[in-house]
């Protein structure tokens, strides 16, 4: 008989189950598998034309590579939450040698939470788990900040000959970067001592979880709402067909889906405090993550 226990009692009608039980994972590997190989696409078409046909590379082509580079940590911490052992074995083909060590920890480690009920969920599962979801959030935010430095940075490029637009711009970034370096650096410190961010165990104390997560939220929909508006009013300016016109705004309106995205997480961020199975419901609002 096992001596493991959940983190809470199993309600009326359910079982407890710590070797096979049910998981709301699938949806998560999905959409992190669409929209990570939809993002390295676009990366790999970007950073070509950069290559072969501009032959030059910007600044804001140096802020994408580092984004991407960092999404893909963040989708790795997430899948490390959401995978069982044997979705972890046909995932780590496509990892980078440096995640062989995670992919093993998770293994042998039981790290993959996200998605059971909390009933389902050992303490030492919660701790490990708790760590790398701590160290997803400090990655989501530098996603977040670099991914929109990368759009105003190319923004400056293109609309760098309008000189009304190029102040608003660089205010944009100095902007984004504080409000981004604020959100992390309080991510980061908000737990004294550090390790009571992942291990509730530790006699330590915390800062209101809330606080960040509608900061965060909050912030995110307003810089999302700022880089899909700033460029429009310039693309109208311009002298071009109102045809060409709406389909460059059309391009440039492809935003309003980030947009969408942080308005629906920063709807459903107060689910996940009054939940009675966070673990569970994490999982539906990591996806707009």
């Amino acid at each position: 008989m096992s001596t493991q226990v959940g983190i809470k009692p199993a309600p009326a009608g359910q079982t407890v189950d710590f070797v096979d039980p049910p998981t709301q994972a699938a949806a998560n590997i999905a959409m992190y598998t669409i929209m990570l190989v939809a993002c390295t696409i676009c990366l790999a078409v970007r950073m070509y034309t950069r290559a072969t046909i501009n032959r030059s590379f910007g600044f804001d082509d140096g802020k994408y590579l580092i984004s991407h580079a960092w999404e893909l940590q963040y989708r790795d911490e997430n899948f490390a939450n959401s995978l069982s052992p044997a979705n972890s074995l046909l995932y780590c083909w496509i990892r980078l040698p440096r995640h062989v060590f995670w992919t093993y920890d998770r293994l042998y480690g039981g790290n993959y939470y996200v998605g059971r009920h909390i009933w389902d969920i050992t303490l030492p599962m919660l701790i490990r788990g708790s760590k790398l979801e701590v160290w997803a959030e400090w990655s989501y935010l530098v996603v977040s900040g670099t991914v929109k430095l990368s759009y105003l940075l190319l923004y400056i490029r293109i609309f760098g000959p309008f000189q009304r637009v190029t102040p608003v711009l660089w205010t944009g970034v100095v902007f984004v970067s504080l409000i981004y370096v604020v959100l992390l650096m309080m991510s980061i410190l908000d737990c004294q001592p550090i390790h009571s961010h992942w291990d509730k165990t530790v006699d330590g104390k915390c800062l209101p979880a809330m606080v960040l997560a509608y900061s965060s939220g909050a912030f995110n929909v307003v810089t999302d709402l700022f880089v899909l508006i700033v460029p429009m009013p310039t693309v109208w300016s311009m002298t071009l067909t109102t045809a060409k016109k709406l389909r460059v705004s059309a391009v440039f309106g492809l935003g309003i889906i980030a947009v969408s995205l942080s308005i629906t997480r920063l709807a459903k961020t107060p689910i996940v405090f009054k939940s009675t199975d966070p673990s569970w419901d994490l999982s539906t609002f990591a996806v707009y993550s």
